[in-house]
């Protein structure tokens, strides 16, 4: 009996053009050792850190059918943002109290 897929419809997005296509994160679930999944005669390899990202809903939910509980699957944007850290740069205004010269440096001592 060959695999049935369900249908899906995809998740509505009301700006496709300003925002990134959702994607579709898998990661083995209970055996972390696996290689790749298989459906429908195609195989579906997972990255060197063990994830997998899917652009397509349908074929994303009939792998969570197909495996169960044996991989977890959900949605992101942006599915590499977490590898590239955050680069914040915080500035805080100068303090009434202290002296500051021309350029903008503080006094440290009064002379």
């Amino acid at each position: 009996m060959p695999f049935k897929i369900k249908e899906f419809t995809p998740d509505y997005d009301p700006a496709p053009e300003k925002h990134a296509g959702r994607k579709w994160m898998i990661k083995p679930a209970l055996n972390p050792h696996m290689k790749f999944l298989e459906l429908n005669g195609k195989k579906y390899r997972f990255n060197k850190d063990g994830n997998m990202v899917v652009k397509d809903q349908v074929v994303a939910r009939a792998l969570q059918q197909k495996y169960g509980m044996d991989i977890a699957v959900g949605g992101v944007r942006y599915p590499h943002m977490a590898d590239r850290g955050h680069r914040y740069f915080f500035t805080s205004p100068g303090m009434p109290w202290h002296k500051y010269d021309e350029l903008g440096k503080r006094i440290l001592k009064e002379e």
